[in-house]
């Protein structure tokens, strides 16, 4: 891995096959968020930071979808 001039380093470019499906085992517990996040970043090979990001922003879809005025709502369904 190289250094930037900040002095972080530049994690090396895999390529990744998204056809198959990734083996996890199954956790004897429920995962906390940190485990979930680095079984994610293991697998994956991004930073933790943008698995958060990405979670954070997924939040905020499922919480306007299900909204009173979201896709999830009775309104919004054609044809009732």
């Amino acid at each position: 891995m190289k250094a930037t001039r900040s002095g972080s380093a530049v994690r090396a470019v895999t390529r990744r096959d998204f056809t198959k499906p990734v083996r996890v085992a199954a956790s004897a517990k429920p995962r906390a968020k940190s485990e979930v996040f680095g079984t994610i970043v293991q697998h994956v090979g991004i930073h933790r930071r943008d698995v958060a990001g990405v979670f954070h922003v997924m939040g905020s879809m499922i919480k306007a979808d299900l909204s009173k005025s979201g896709s999830g709502s009775s309104r919004s369904i054609r044809g009732s």
